[in-house]
């Protein structure tokens, strides 16, 4: 769990990926991509989800939350 909220540059981003099986949670849309985010000290990796029809976004916490 992370112990402080922690900024988007503490961390590195991977390349957008599709979001299989995944809709989005305002607009339903199955048109969703995701990016993997690790942390710079190695103990966290959270996932950020973009919806490509309605531009919402969230974020997933990784097992390690």
């Amino acid at each position: 769990m992370h112990t402080k909220p922690m900024s988007d540059s503490e961390g590195e981003f991977s390349e957008w990926k599709n979001a299989k099986y995944t809709n989005c949670q305002i607009c339903n849309s199955t048109d969703v991509s995701y990016e993997e985010w690790d942390s710079s000290c190695g103990g966290y990796i959270d996932y950020k989800y973009r919806c490509n029809t309605c531009a919402h976004t969230w974020w997933v916490d990784g097992p390690d939350a």
